[in-house]
C-alpha cells in the first residue's frame, strides 16, 4: 500500500456521501456544499474549514482530522431560534458520530463528534441562524 498522502482528499468526499446518500437530511436542506453558489436559499450545510494532522507512529502512517461543518437555518417556519439548525445538527450527529468512513481506497477510519461550540445569529440578517459543529476523523493505512 502506498503512503497516505492527504487524508483530507479521502474524508470529505465520504462526510458528503454519506450525507447526500440520506432522504431524510435531504429532505430537509436545499444543499451540501463546499462552496456555496450566491443567492443559495437556506437551509444548507457546508463541509469545510477543516484540518489535517500527521499521526505517525512506529509502523503505522495515521492522520487526524478535523471536519468543520456550517450549518446555515432559517429560524422561521414556526422553529424560533435556533430550532431548525439543532435539527439539522442533530441529523449530521446522527450520520456520523462513532460511524466508520467509507472511503475511496483502503484504509481503516473512524468519525466522532466533537461538538458544536459556537452558534450564531447573523448580523446582516436577523432570520439566519449559523452553527459551526466539528466532526474528529482518525484514518490508518
Amino acid at each position: 500500500m502506498t503512503q497516505l498522502t492527504t487524508a483530507l482528499d479521502l474524508v470529505q468526499p465520504a462526510v458528503y456521501a454519506r450525507f447526500t446518500g440520506d432522504s431524510t437530511l435531504m429532505g430537509l436542506v436545499t444543499g451540501i456544499f463546499d462552496d456555496v453558489p450566491d443567492r443559495q436559499p437556506l437551509d444548507y450545510i457546508t463541509i469545510s474549514n477543516n484540518l489535517e494532522l500527521a499521526d505517525n507512529t512506529f509502523g503505522r502512517n495515521g492522520r487526524d482530522v478535523t471536519i468543520t461543518l456550517d450549518i446555515f437555518a432559517s429560524s422561521d417556519g414556526g422553529h424560533h431560534g435556533f430550532k431548525r439548525a439543532i435539527i439539522l445538527l442533530g441529523h449530521c450527529v446522527r450520520l456520523l458520530d462513532n460511524a466508520p468512513l467509507t472511503l475511496s481506497h483502503g484504509v481503516n477510519s473512524y468519525i466522532m463528534y466533537n461538538g458544536a461550540p459556537i452558534m450564531l445569529r447573523d448580523p446582516d440578517d436577523q432570520d439566519t441562524r449559523h452553527i459551526v459543529a466539528r466532526f474528529f476523523a482518525y484514518i490508518e493505512e
